[in-house]
């Protein structure tokens, strides 16, 4: 697995433009000094969707942690087999429930070791948002899966989403980790593998950056 800095060469281009994920910020030409301004972090992996998928919950989920899930069959039974290989412990909620948010909060009061929450842009922009404001109101961390239908970053932004994740599959298969930069120093440790480590692909990437990048808003 290559874990590499996002910069706007042709490949990287292409494959943000493919899912919209960083648009608002592609076109930079100091790429990086202008998204550190924003809060989030960015890596540009080559990774197919389930070893993405793999990675970030391994990275993002401490060791005690538990996932909740919110999704459909489909989402769920991938974010649950990847759970199971993983050993970490998940909990599940159908995205079709009545009233999610109420079983989401729910679920959070009486289950307190789950640490994050994940979901996909299967869900309307509107639960994606009331998820994420429910769950960090309860210290929780969200994270979204946007190969289904592609957030961009002022979405990601706006929505306050903690990790967001997109891939676009081919023959090279070209991924994106967008990640708030407060909840991404939280994960040092966490990865189960060094090969899904998100956290020390981050730090590599670091070493990249230029010497004369502005003082962060």
């Amino acid at each position: 697995m290559s874990f590499d800095q996002i910069k706007v060469d042709t490949e990287a281009l292409a494959a943000l433009q493919t899912m919209n994920v960083m648009s608002a910020l592609a076109a930079d030409k100091n790429f990086m000094d202008h998204f550190y301004l924003s809060g989030y972090e960015g890596l540009c992996v080559s990774l197919g969707h389930e070893e993405l998928t793999r990675s970030i919950i391994s990275t993002a989920v401490p060791m005690e942690g538990e996932l909740l899930v919110v999704g459909g069959d489909d989402h769920c039974a991938l974010w649950r087999n990847v759970c199971s290989s993983l050993r970490i412990r998940v909990s599940a909620i159908d995205i079709d429930t009545e009233d999610v948010a109420a079983a989401t909060e729910t679920l959070l009061k009486v289950n307190p070791r789950i640490t994050h929450v994940l979901c996909s842009t299967n869900s309307d922009a509107l639960t994606i948002k009331s998820l994420t404001t429910l769950a960090h109101r309860m210290g929780k961390a969200v994270i979204v899966d946007c190969s289904a239908e592609n957030m961009d970053m002022t979405e990601i932004e706006g929505s306050g989403v903690d990790f967001a994740i997109s891939v676009a599959e081919g023959t090279e298969p070209v991924s994106v980790i967008v990640a708030r930069r407060s909840r991404l120093v939280m994960t040092e440790g966490n990865a189960r593998r060094r090969e899904h480590d998100i956290y020390a692909a981050w730090q590599e990437s670091l070493a990249c950056r230029t010497p004369k990048m502005k003082p962060m808003a």
